[in-house]
């Protein structure tokens, strides 16, 4: 019985045989661009059109505000195009690998079956590529691996998709446009201040004046001489009415600035002669009485260029100037531009410990000198803003601007004009006040980048120069007797003589004009107790000049009413005003790092495809299976698949061809194959 079934086998397998060689065998021809390979092509092509689209959208919208009223968002476009270049892609690179079934049993090599399995669940999606990578049995196919880690890594399209969009908070500027909401004061001319004629004579310059600063000025610098930069800086001229307010940085603003140098290094240490001492006499209400008393012994001295001197019976002596020739760093680069604009200049000498406990021919390590200068200049607004209802800002010295040289000029017919003719050039462009020659018309101060420029010009009116001059040289020098005859060199500025006249009043005063003695804790000016007092110099003198320049922003001139009024009569009240107001704004940030996966595995696809058109001897045959079953068995006895198929190609399902296929001879097909399968497994068990 058992051999009558396998003689009924090997009846039925000799039948296959039979109808098996009725296929012919064919020249193989390398045919990959026909229309089998076209179709990987537009796949290929397709998804990298999709992938030009994602990339195209997303620069689109790079850095753009986000509008919370579309409909349709960006994040659905940007998944909606990475699944169409993932499935585009996709499609190809799986009937890529379906084709190595195909050509890794048409060759001569013995291949398991199982190899057959691996292949085909890797061109199904990612479990079975990963299945393929990790069994090592599968040999000589790392092509296939490339495909098979193509579609393990493009379960990643998505997410990296995702991570290419973000969102970020940006700083907008918005104006104000009202004038009700936030807004910090800047300047462009300012022209407060007063001056008035104490004495009127004949034309030739016999006249005196006098000028006085804006009260708000001088309350604003004895506030910076008092208190520190921080509580000066609050005095700025600002609203915000919810107390958080970020300004727009970088604009520019009419300001006074500072500038200090250490002069440590040039004092100059000499034991002098006793009647040289320092002996000054003070008037207060018990009289005149001489501070330094004591002769005898040779003293020590600290002495400054500028002739300003120290020794161990004083505290501190100061030297208040407004004349560029007298400051003692005047050789320095960049004092050229900020002589021209000088408001006042002091230099200070004193001792760091009490001077009473060193023996009067003792030297002192402790004594320090400085010289520090306020000047007219424009400044940088680089940050400003209100945080808990306190204003901030930083700002620098914008140094391109400088003195126009036509500005500040006598504003004089030419017969006025030659009782001015004996003025030297530094009288001629002092900015100091003076009683005599301030009384003479002038034109503004004026700052500008660029000469040729009209518009970019800050200005200051001899008015509020003058007040501001007269100020500094009442507040920050005095006369000390009996250094000097203080009521000769009042009664002098009253000379008819201009070539006498002093740049400024305190010129007169020389050689110090100012002091603080601890002993017997007498000072004057008054503010000297201040600067002895003070640790940080430097940053006293920067407190000042944001006292002034406080004002400057807060007082400064309406230029549109001044302009339409006349530039002679500036009408007060309207200040300059930085409108524009910080606010966060979100916006697109696209993360164009994310991409690389995309386009990598666009690359490596392309590559991955051309790789398995070059391997293959015939025409794609898709997933392969089909391929593998009909090509033959002739051999499979033996391990072997045989390259044999028909002249015309079978038609692959879903072809146009297949289609209009009778549905009996698809059927006719399919029982074919069966009857291979069964064939295979009889020839099995003949070899059992």
């Amino acid at each position: 019985m058992e051999q009558q079934e396998q003689q009924q086998g090997k009846t039925r397998l000799m039948e296959d045989e039979t109808e098996v060689t009725n296929f012919e065998t064919t020249p193989v021809t390398n045919s990959w661009f026909s229309r089998s390979w076209s179709l990987y092509a537009i796949s290929l092509v397709t998804s990298l059109c999709f992938l030009a689209a994602l990339v195209g959208l997303l620069a689109a919208f790079d850095k753009k505000t986000v509008d919370d009223k579309q409909q349709f968002t960006l994040n659905t476009a940007i998944a909606v195009l990475s699944a169409a270049t993932k499935a585009t892609l996709l499609y190809s690179i799986s009937d890529a690998i379906g084709q190595w079934n195909w050509i890794v049993f048409s060759g001569p090599r013995r291949r398991r079956l199982l190899d057959f399995d691996r292949i085909a669940s890797a061109s199904r999606g990612p479990l079975g590529s990963l299945i393929l990578l990790v069994d090592k049995n599968v040999k000589r196919i790392s092509i296939v691996r490339m495909g098979a880690l193509l579609t393990l890594l493009s379960v990643a399209m998505d997410p990296f998709a995702q991570q290419l969009l973000k969102y970020r908070q940006v700083p907008r500027y918005r104006e104000d446009l009202d004038g009700e909401g936030a807004s910090v004061s800047r300047a462009m001319k300012y022209s407060r201040g007063s001056k008035y004629v104490l004495r009127e004579t004949d034309s030739d310059g016999g006249a005196l004046v006098d000028a006085e600063a804006d009260l708000t000025m001088q309350s604003a610098i004895m506030y910076g001489i008092a208190e520190p930069l921080e509580s000066v800086l609050q005095q700025t001229k600002f609203r915000c009415p919810n107390g958080e307010c970020p300004f727009k940085g970088d604009f520019a603003t009419l300001a006074v600035c500072s500038s200090c140098m250490n002069l440590t290094d040039q004092l100059l240490i000499k034991k002098v002669d006793p009647d040289k001492q320092l002996n000054i006499s003070l008037s207060h209400s018990k009289g005149a009485r001489s501070v330094v008393t004591r002769r005898g012994d040779p003293i020590v001295q600290y002495s400054l260029p500028n002739d300003q001197y120290l020794d161990n019976s004083i505290a501190m002596t100061m030297k208040g100037t407004a004349n560029p020739a007298e400051v003692i760093t005047q050789d320095r680069l960049d004092w050229q531009q900020k002589a021209k604009t000088l408001i006042w200049s002091q230099s200070i000498i004193r001792h760091r410990t009490d001077p009473v406990q060193l023996l009067p021919d003792q030297e002192s390590n402790q004594v320090e000198a400085i010289e520090c200068a306020l000047y007219y200049c424009v400044k940088q607004i680089t940050t400003a803003n209100v945080t808990s209802g306190r204003y901030f800002e930083e700002s620098i010295e914008d140094t391109p601007f400088v003195r126009d040289p036509e500005s500040w000029t006598f504003d004089l017919d030419g017969d006025n004009l030659q009782g001015l003719s004996n003025l030297t050039a530094a009288q001629n462009d002092s900015i100091a006040f003076h009683p005599r020659l301030s009384r003479f018309p002038r034109t503004d101060l004026s700052l500008r980048l660029n000469l040729d420029n009209h518009h970019n010009v800050y200005n200051i009116n001899q008015v509020a120069v003058d007040g501001i001059s007269a100020f500094m040289q009442r507040t920050f020098s005095t006369c000390v007797s009996p250094l000097t005859n203080c009521s000769d060199s009042a009664a002098g500025m009253g000379s008819k003589d201009f070539e006498a006249a002093a740049v400024s009043l305190s010129d007169n005063w020389k050689p110090i004009n100012g002091y603080y003695d601890l002993r017997s804790n007498w000072f004057s000016p008054s503010i000297a107790r201040v600067f002895w007092e003070t640790d940080d110099l430097k940053q006293k003198w920067a407190s000042i000049a944001q006292g002034l320049t406080n004002v400057i922003r807060r007082g400064a001139d309406n230029l549109t009413d001044a302009f339409e009024y006349g530039a002679d009569n500036p009408v007060f009240g309207g200040i300059n005003e930085v409108r524009s107001v910080e606010y966060l704004e979100p916006v697109y940030h696209i993360d164009w790092w994310w991409i690389i996966l995309h386009c990598a595995l666009e690359l490596v696809g392309i590559l991955f495809i051309v790789l398995t058109a070059l391997r293959s001897t015939s025409w794609s045959w898709k997933l392969g299976w089909w391929g593998a079953r009909l090509s033959g068995g002739g051999g499979a006895a033996q391990g072997e698949v045989l390259m044999s198929r028909r002249k015309e190609p079978l038609p692959l399902w879903g072809t146009k061809w297949l289609r209009f296929w009778p549905t009996a001879r698809r059927l006719r097909v399919f029982w074919m194959v069966l009857r291979q399968c069964r064939r295979w497994r009889l020839e099995g068990g003949l070899r059992r």
